[in-house]
């Protein structure tokens, strides 16, 4: 398990619906952190969000579909 020494603390996970980004966000919630989860995939965020409620743990409050990344150069 994580351990969060800041109570306050926010953790944004990236790459969260899937592979290490969907490991770790419950880990960091888990320690205390909130997390913020981000992926391309809204609905593979809300199945991530469901399963971790049905575990018994927090699901977050917020998520964030998009993509992260920097805009591409020229699409202004």
């Amino acid at each position: 398990m994580v351990r969060v020494r800041d109570e306050n603390a926010v953790v944004v996970t990236t790459v969260a619906s899937s592979g290490i980004g969907c490991a770790t966000a419950p880990a960091f919630a888990d320690g205390g952190a909130s997390v913020v989860p981000a992926a391309r995939r809204g609905k593979a965020l809300e199945e991530v969000a469901v399963e971790r409620r049905r575990r018994g743990g927090r699901a977050p409050a917020v998520a964030v579909a998009g993509r992260l990344g920097q805009e591409r150069a020229g699409a202004r």
